[in-house]
């Protein structure tokens, strides 16, 4: 099967008055392979469209391959672990805020907060160029999705 990001489309939600949910920074439309982006909250931190951009990544490997995401998911638990951080812990957090019992609906969500928290590591970001050794596949398609993203921003 394969998917691809066919845009991403920049929105204010002051103007447009277009909202994916309370407090949302974007979404990824799994029926049409579009992220959204609100460019207001942007406004806020400049660091806000990079992290939801890694955020909406999750969703998007997760339709791509629910195996590759499996093994981007174990990556990330991988270096939460090595800092002592319990991903069953995680896990219980993740499905109270979210105020759920569905735990794979949690464990995405959570899997997609660890991929914006990897932007702040370098040891992680290292750690990823393993994870071409091991999943070149999967590797490539973070990539390539991150390397369109980039062009759509220049050309916006």
């Amino acid at each position: 099967m394969t998917i691809k990001i066919d845009d991403i489309v920049f929105y204010d939600s002051r103007i447009t008055g277009k909202k994916a949910g309370q407090g949302a920074n974007g979404y990824f439309d799994a029926d049409t392979d579009t992220i959204y982006l609100d460019l207001q909250n942007a406004h806020n931190d400049a660091k806000t469209i990079a992290y939801t951009l890694s955020h909406e990544l999750v969703h998007f490997i997760k339709k791509w391959s629910p195996q590759k995401f499996n093994t981007f998911a174990e990556f990330l638990m991988e270096q939460y672990a090595s800092h002592g951080v319990s991903a069953a812990n995680l896990l219980k957090r993740k499905m109270v805020e979210l105020n759920t019992t569905d735990a794979d609906y949690a464990y995405e969500e959570m899997i997609a907060d660890a991929c914006e928290t990897m932007l702040l590591d370098s040891n992680a970001m290292v750690k990823l160029m393993e994870l071409r050794k091991s999943d070149l596949e999967l590797f490539e398609k973070i990539k390539l999705h991150i390397l369109k993203i980039l062009n759509d921003i220049r050309e916006a």
